[in-house]
């Protein structure tokens, strides 16, 4: 039995030795693909000459200084790929002094006597809502989710303000109130630029000075907005009373608009109706001039025709005449009063024309800079819900979890000269001189 527990018990040791010993191999065969960049370390020795034992840092330039070559490219070398290297440029030198006691000055450098060694990775960069930002030490295997551990973990409140609690509050709902009010605006700007023929009745007039919401919804345009516009309105947090108040606020602004509209379209309608009336009239007239004309001309040829042949005095014709004149001076006044009666009520067609246009011009650049003034409140909302909800979890992953605030991971990466931007989770592992930048961000709920 004690046979067989101790088979056992070496067993599992020989078991445990044996993934020690993978692991290391992983981690050595890891290193000996891993190639030199700026801020790597690398210790370089030779046996038996301490003296010559440089721990030197690869410099902007990529390259590392040693005593006997001086400054040599390392960058982008392979730990093997730089021991050949020195190997190549080493061996044949000839010492110049006595290194060690029994040693000659003259001694030769052998290839199996330079040591090459990787002593420190470059460093990796964590930047955002993080709690210590800057740079940290790197490890191999290192995941992001680790990295986050070592700058302190996640910083919900970084780059937000100190407001109390208590104030931010506050803020957020005097923004949702200011959202409705807009939200509201932009409904009744939207209800103007598609006005019904039922829009400018006398009761939609009526409930512009104030009897708007006594109106049946089922008797009026501005009832049936009303409450279309409370529906809309139910989906922000703000109390039923206000949003109430809100609605009868713009129901009556958008009443009065249309009274206001219809009173003035209504005016130049009737002055149309008036000066086809009167160019009517006016163009009798004329009619009744030319045949008073035409009637004067052939008694004044008759009477010139007795007055040849000695049948009618001077007088006589000199009054057929005069006829003749005056009628046709009334015949021009006539056309003069209807031409500039033609020209006033094209001013007025005009008018009317230019009333509709000016009034859909207006509401379009009101609309637009209602939109604008919208979503300007609106990312005001997301900002001031995020430092809201990170006041309260703070501190608490948990809460974070719970509060639907994520982190977006971003890698940036440096290979060959080829910079690259990675999207990541936690778990994503880094290399040596990654940067990573982590964001904080909210789900929007409610809106």
């Amino acid at each position: 039995m004690n046979f067989q527990m101790r088979n056992g018990v070496s067993a599992q040791v020989w078991g445990a030795v044996a993934v020690v010993f993978l692991a290391a191999a992983s981690i050595s065969g890891a290193r000996a693909e891993y190639r030199l960049s700026v801020g790597d370390v690398v210790d370089i020795s030779i046996f038996g000459i301490p003296e010559l034992r440089t721990h030197a840092k690869v410099n902007m330039d990529g390259e590392v200084s040693f005593p006997l070559i001086g400054e040599t490219r390392v960058a982008g070398l392979t730990v093997p790929e730089l021991r050949v290297q020195l190997q190549k440029r080493l061996v044949e030198e000839v010492l110049g002094q006595t290194a060690t006691p029994g040693r000659s000055s003259l001694g030769r450098i052998t290839p199996n006597e330079i040591v090459v060694e990787l002593a420190e990775y470059r460093p990796v960069y964590i930047s955002g809502d993080v709690v210590h930002s800057g740079e940290q030490p790197y490890r191999p295997g290192l995941t992001a989710r680790q990295l986050i551990s070592l700058a302190g973990g996640y910083d919900v409140s970084r780059g937000k303000t100190g407001t109390d609690p208590a104030d931010l509050r506050t803020e957020y709902a005097g923004l949702w109130v200011e959202y409705a009010r807009e939200q509201a605006h932009v409904e009744r700007l939207k209800a103007g630029l598609t006005p019904s023929p039922s829009s400018r009745s006398p009761q939609l007039a009526a409930a512009g000075s104030g009897r708007l919401l006594e109106v049946p919804a089922s008797q009026g345009t501005a009832s049936r907005f009303y409450e279309k516009l409370l529906v809309q309105l139910s989906g922000t947090p703000v109390s039923a009373d206000l949003l109430s108040q809100i609605a009868r606020s713009e129901t009556d602004q958008l009443a009065g608009a249309e009274a206001d509209f219809a009173k003035e379209r209504q005016y130049l309608t009737k002055a149309i109706a008036d000066a086809d009336n009167r160019l009517s009239f006016g163009g009798e007239q004329e009619q009744r001039t030319k045949s008073e004309i035409e009637l004067s001309v052939s008694d004044m040829t008759k009477i010139r025709t007795l007055f040849d042949k000695g049948w009618a005095n001077m007088e006589r014709l000199a009054s057929s005449r005069r006829d003749v004149f005056a009628a046709r001076n009334q015949l021009l006044q006539t056309s003069v009063q209807v031409a500039q009666m033609k020209k006033e009520r094209e001013e007025l067609a005009r008018k009317l024309d230019k009333l509709e246009d000016d009034r859909h011009l207006t509401f379009v650049r009101e609309l637009e800079d209602a939109n604008i003034k919208l979503t300007t409140v609106r990312n005001r909302l997301q900002s001031v819900g995020e430092k809201l909800a990170a006041s309260g979890v703070q501190g608490n992953p948990h809460a974070m979890r719970q509060a639907g605030i994520k982190p977006s991971i971003i890698i940036f990466r440096k290979t060959n000269d080829i910079a690259s931007q990675i999207s990541g989770g936690e778990d994503a592992s880094l290399l040596p001189g990654d940067v990573v930048e982590v964001m904080l961000r909210a789900d929007r709920k409610g809106e």
